[in-house]
């Protein structure tokens, strides 16, 4: 029987700030990074070096916290997701944003089983790691490949780096050759 879990806006928030760097990606293509941040010019994600967003947790300054040094306005992620969507309300906004995630976070005292939350966790933690090496696919030997099997829809759950490599089960690397795909 599956179990809708309650959005707990905290995990989400903090589900969001694990990966930062692929947030602004997705949701700000304009901004650009520079060191630990992320610039753009005010909410809208124009490009410019007005609001900056730290991308990675740095001497107890949290990762995904932003700063508009224009108006001093800041906030966390799920503030510009909510100026990214308006008008949307804030359940639909926890919902998308745990779709974006690609689960729906819970919080700790939903799981069935308080001994199988870590090793879950710890799987997810490394898939999320794992795919915040990539980056989107747009101009990638993986969207030409697909677009020659005819496929032509990408969402923000596929990503792509040429170092990762696919481990076979007998434990044998299929490396990516760097050769061009026509």
């Amino acid at each position: 029987m599956t179990r809708f879990a309650k959005l707990d806006p905290g995990a989400i928030a903090s589900g969001l700030a694990r990966d930062t760097e692929a947030f602004c990606r997705h949701w700000f293509p304009e901004g650009r990074k520079v060191g630990n941040y992320w610039q753009m010019a005010d909410i809208s994600g124009a490009k410019g070096r007005s609001l900056t967003i730290r991308l990675r947790t740095h001497g107890g300054r949290q990762a995904g916290k932003w700063t508009d040094y224009q108006n001093g306005d800041h906030g966390d992620l799920l503030d510009l997701l909510q100026h990214q969507l308006e008008p949307v309300a804030y359940p639909d906004l926890l919902r998308r944003a745990a779709d974006y995630l690609g689960e729906a976070p819970v919080m700790r005292n939903d799981w069935p089983n308080h001994d199988e939350a870590p090793a879950a966790s710890n799987r997810q933690a490394a898939g999320r790691r794992l795919f915040s090496y990539g980056r989107p696919i747009n101009n990638t030997l993986a969207e030409a490949y697909l677009r020659g099997r005819g496929i032509a829809r990408f969402g923000p759950a596929l990503a792509f780096h040429r170092g990762v490599y696919l481990r076979a089960e007998d434990g044998a690397d299929f490396k990516n050759t760097g050769q061009r795909l026509r």
